[in-house]
Protein backbone atom coordinates (compact mmCIF):
# COMPACT_ATOMS: atom_id res chain seq x y z
CA UNK A 1 0.00 0.00 0.00
CA UNK A 2 1.41 3.86 -1.11
CA UNK A 3 1.79 6.37 1.72
CA UNK A 4 -1.08 8.22 -0.14
CA UNK A 5 -3.30 5.25 0.10
CA UNK A 6 -2.38 4.23 3.73
CA UNK A 7 -2.74 8.04 4.96
CA UNK A 8 -6.08 8.20 2.84
CA UNK A 9 -7.50 4.75 4.46
CA UNK A 10 -6.54 5.86 7.96
CA UNK A 11 -8.42 9.54 7.51
CA UNK A 12 -11.24 7.41 6.36
CA UNK A 13 -11.62 5.36 9.15
CA UNK A 14 -10.78 7.96 11.95
CA UNK A 15 -13.22 10.26 10.50
CA UNK A 16 -15.50 7.58 10.49
CA UNK A 17 -15.45 6.01 13.64
CA UNK A 18 -15.35 10.04 15.09
CA UNK A 19 -18.96 10.33 12.82
CA UNK A 20 -20.57 7.06 14.20
CA UNK A 21 -19.54 8.10 18.16
CA UNK A 22 -21.12 11.23 17.61
CA UNK A 23 -24.25 9.42 17.22
CA UNK A 24 -24.02 8.72 20.93
CA UNK A 25 -23.04 11.90 22.13
CA UNK A 26 -25.76 13.95 20.43
CA UNK A 27 -29.52 13.63 20.54
CA UNK A 28 -31.52 12.28 17.44
CA UNK A 29 -32.11 14.58 15.07
CA UNK A 30 -31.99 14.75 10.91
CA UNK A 31 -28.70 16.01 11.34
CA UNK A 32 -26.61 13.35 13.47
CA UNK A 33 -28.53 10.89 11.29
CA UNK A 34 -26.83 12.29 8.18
CA UNK A 35 -23.71 12.32 10.45
CA UNK A 36 -24.05 8.82 10.97
CA UNK A 37 -24.57 7.67 7.63
CA UNK A 38 -21.08 9.27 6.58
CA UNK A 39 -19.26 7.67 9.68
CA UNK A 40 -20.62 4.30 8.33
CA UNK A 41 -19.61 5.32 4.41
CA UNK A 42 -16.30 6.54 5.80
CA UNK A 43 -15.35 2.98 7.49
CA UNK A 44 -16.20 0.86 4.84
CA UNK A 45 -14.65 3.52 2.06
CA UNK A 46 -11.60 3.43 3.86
CA UNK A 47 -11.51 -0.54 4.82
CA UNK A 48 -11.87 -0.65 0.49
CA UNK A 49 -9.26 1.38 -0.20
CA UNK A 50 -6.44 -0.19 2.90
CA UNK A 51 -8.37 -3.92 0.87
CA UNK A 52 -6.33 -2.17 -2.59
CA UNK A 53 -9.55 -1.53 -3.97
CA UNK A 54 -7.93 0.82 -6.76
CA UNK A 55 -11.59 2.79 -8.16
CA UNK A 56 -12.18 3.48 -4.54
CA UNK A 57 -10.26 6.16 -4.30
CA UNK A 58 -11.82 8.12 -6.69
CA UNK A 59 -15.23 7.54 -4.68
CA UNK A 60 -12.80 9.40 -2.04
CA UNK A 61 -12.43 12.61 -3.71
CA UNK A 62 -15.92 12.59 -4.28
CA UNK A 63 -17.46 11.72 -0.75
CA UNK A 64 -15.36 13.77 1.59
CA UNK A 65 -16.69 17.11 -0.74
CA UNK A 66 -20.28 16.13 -0.21
CA UNK A 67 -20.23 15.84 3.42
CA UNK A 68 -18.51 19.19 3.97
CA UNK A 69 -20.55 20.75 2.08
CA UNK A 70 -23.19 19.13 3.42
CA UNK A 71 -21.79 20.00 6.92
CA UNK A 72 -21.39 23.26 5.71
CA UNK A 73 -24.79 24.21 4.28
CA UNK A 74 -26.66 22.69 7.68
CA UNK A 75 -24.77 25.93 9.58
CA UNK A 76 -25.76 28.58 6.90
CA UNK A 77 -28.99 26.82 5.78
CA UNK A 78 -30.34 25.20 8.64
CA UNK A 79 -29.18 27.82 11.27
CA UNK A 80 -27.23 24.87 13.42
CA UNK A 81 -24.44 25.78 15.51
CA UNK A 82 -21.00 25.31 14.41
CA UNK A 83 -19.92 22.13 16.83
CA UNK A 84 -17.00 21.78 18.20
CA UNK A 85 -15.71 19.21 15.79
CA UNK A 86 -17.25 20.30 12.53
CA UNK A 87 -13.82 22.14 11.86
CA UNK A 88 -12.13 19.62 11.94
CA UNK A 89 -14.34 17.14 9.87
CA UNK A 90 -14.28 19.31 7.45
CA UNK A 91 -10.14 19.49 7.58
CA UNK A 92 -9.83 15.48 8.04
CA UNK A 93 -11.79 15.63 4.88
CA UNK A 94 -9.80 18.43 3.15
CA UNK A 95 -6.26 15.42 3.75
CA UNK A 96 -8.92 13.04 2.43
CA UNK A 97 -9.27 14.60 -0.57
CA UNK A 98 -5.74 15.70 -0.97
CA UNK A 99 -4.42 11.80 -0.14
CA UNK A 100 -7.23 9.97 -2.75
CA UNK A 101 -6.02 12.22 -5.33
CA UNK A 102 -2.01 12.06 -4.94
CA UNK A 103 -3.29 8.06 -4.88
CA UNK A 104 -4.62 8.12 -8.12
CA UNK A 105 -1.69 10.22 -9.35
CA UNK A 106 0.54 7.99 -8.12
CA UNK A 107 -0.99 4.93 -9.43
CA UNK A 108 -1.72 6.45 -12.95
CA UNK A 109 1.87 7.59 -13.36
CA UNK A 110 2.84 3.19 -12.37
CA UNK A 111 1.08 2.49 -15.09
Amino acid sequence: MTKFRAIASGLLLLTGVLHVYQFFLSPPSRVTTGVTVFGVLYLRLGAWIAAGHQRVLRVGRILPIIGAAAAVSTIFRDGNPLLPWTLPFIAIDAGIVWACSRAVAASTQQQ
